[in-house]
């Protein structure tokens, strides 16, 4: 089976496909998709838990919240920098 095949076999595209194998990914893992995160809410980088937006620090660029909520940056920040 081709490559080209494989990512229409497990629902990915090619690309992916080709970067996830480069990657080293598991082969389970390959076909993983993102889950999907209702309006309102974002899925924090450090604890993987789905929060509301005030949960997490504004920013001024991206989507305009860090990607870590309040409580993991407060645990990842060094203190007295």
């Amino acid at each position: 089976m081709s490559l080209r095949q494989k990512a229409i076999k497990l629902g990915v595209p090619y690309s992916t496909l080709l970067y996830r194998i480069k990657a080293g990914w598991d082969e389970k893992e390959l076909s993983k998709k993102r889950p999907i995160v209702k309006k309102g809410y974002k899925i924090c980088s450090i604890c993987h838990q789905t929060k509301t937006y005030k949960h997490f620090y504004k920013r001024k660029t991206r989507n305009g919240y860090f990607s870590r909520c309040k409580e993991c940056a407060k645990k990842t920040t060094p203190k007295g920098g």
